[in-house]
């Protein structure tokens, strides 16, 4: 399996930093289960925002909630940041 030029420099710090995982929208470019064999997890943005909400998630609505309080232009709700 191999990992495109472009992006092996971001496999290879998470590994020497012990990363857990990368949060990419390029998952194509890092496969699951060679990323997984040497100890890093491939997340999308979207796993990763589920993943922390159903650890916490009074902190995940604090955080959207001051992510769209500190909106300004244009300024937006916390329903409308989430969509």
């Amino acid at each position: 399996m191999q990992i495109p030029n472009n992006d092996r420099h971001v496999l290879a710090l998470a590994v020497e930093s012990a990363a857990d995982s990368i949060i990419t929208f390029n998952v194509r470019d890092f496969p699951r289960d060679y990323c997984e064999n040497l100890g890093v997890a491939i997340l999308t943005p979207d796993e990763t925002a589920a993943e922390l909400a159903s650890h916490d998630l009074a902190g995940v609505t604090n955080a959207v909630h001051e992510i769209a309080h500190r909106r300004r232009n244009p300024s937006i709700s916390a329903n409308d940041l989430l969509v």
